[in-house]
């Protein structure tokens, strides 16, 4: 079983106390998965990149977006993520595309009125619209989904 070398630790720890008289807090993200198996946080493996935020903002016909994450296998591990318009009203989806490029802990992307496949959910209706965000990494684990925040 994967587990029993930390059962085993934790179990001499607690029995025979520590010198701080708790164990070390090291956060999840610190942990080695290929160790701890598929651990899994918030309903996501351990590995898995996570967005921390995302913004959307609008200059006349486009939208730009930005959005934050970080990874376990470092900056590099992610390159692309997805972008979903939702009508807030109905919860139809509208349409979904690749729309992040992702380079060092930030993704940026773009989408404009003018282009026939963002006409159903255009970016002038960005108010009755919520965009939803995520990324992936190179083995093709996506993060957790945000909201993408107006600016």
């Amino acid at each position: 079983m994967r587990w029993s070398g930390l059962s085993v630790m934790v179990s001499l720890c607690g029995g025979l106390g520590c010198a701080s008289g708790e164990l070390d807090k090291a956060p999840v993200e610190d942990w080695d998965s290929e160790h701890f198996g598929d651990l899994e946080l918030d309903g996501q493996q351990a590995d898995a990149p996570r967005l921390l935020e995302a913004t959307i903002y609008r200059s006349g016909t486009t939208c730009f977006l930005n959005a934050v994450y970080s990874d376990p296998q470092g900056p590099a591990d992610v390159r692309r993520g997805t972008v979903r318009a939702v009508d807030t009203a109905t919860g139809e989806e509208h349409w979904v595309d690749d729309l992040f490029v992702c380079v060092d802990d930030e993704c940026v992307g773009s989408f404009d009125d003018r282009h026939p496949e963002y006409s159903e959910a255009p970016c002038n209706r960005v108010d009755a619209l919520e965009l939803r965000g995520f990324v992936f990494d190179k083995s093709g684990i996506h993060s957790n989904e945000l909201i993408i925040e107006q600016i």
